[in-house]
C-alpha cells in the first residue's frame, strides 16, 4: 500500500446492507445509494476494504459457521 493511497473501510451489515426483518445473513438487503457511494470511491482511486463480524476464520469453519463465500457472493451480486 502506498503511503498516500486512501483507504475506506466499509462494514458490511447495516451500512451497505439491511434486515427487513430479524438479522439472517440471507435476508439482507442492499443500500444501493451507499454501495455506489462507495463504488464512486473506488472508481477515483481508494482501496475499499470490506469488513465484517460475520464468521469467514478458521475457527468459524471448525464451527460450522463459516460465512466467507456467502458474505463474498453476496457483495458481487449486490455490484460492490
Amino acid at each position: 500500500m502506498a503511503d498516500n493511497e486512501q483507504v475506506a473501510l466499509v462494514d458490511v451489515d447495516e451500512t451497505i446492507c439491511f434486515y427487513p426483518n430479524e438479522r439472517k445473513y440471507d435476508q439482507a438487503e442492499p443500500i444501493k445509494e451507499n454501495i455506489a457511494k462507495i463504488n464512486k470511491l473506488y472508481d477515483e482511486g481508494w482501496r475499499i476494504i470490506y469488513w465484517t463480524a460475520r464468521g469467514g476464520s478458521e475457527a468459524s469453519k471448525k464451527q460450522g459457521k463459516c460465512y466467507w463465500d456467502f458474505t463474498l457472493n453476496q457483495l458481487k451480486s449486490w455490484g460492490c
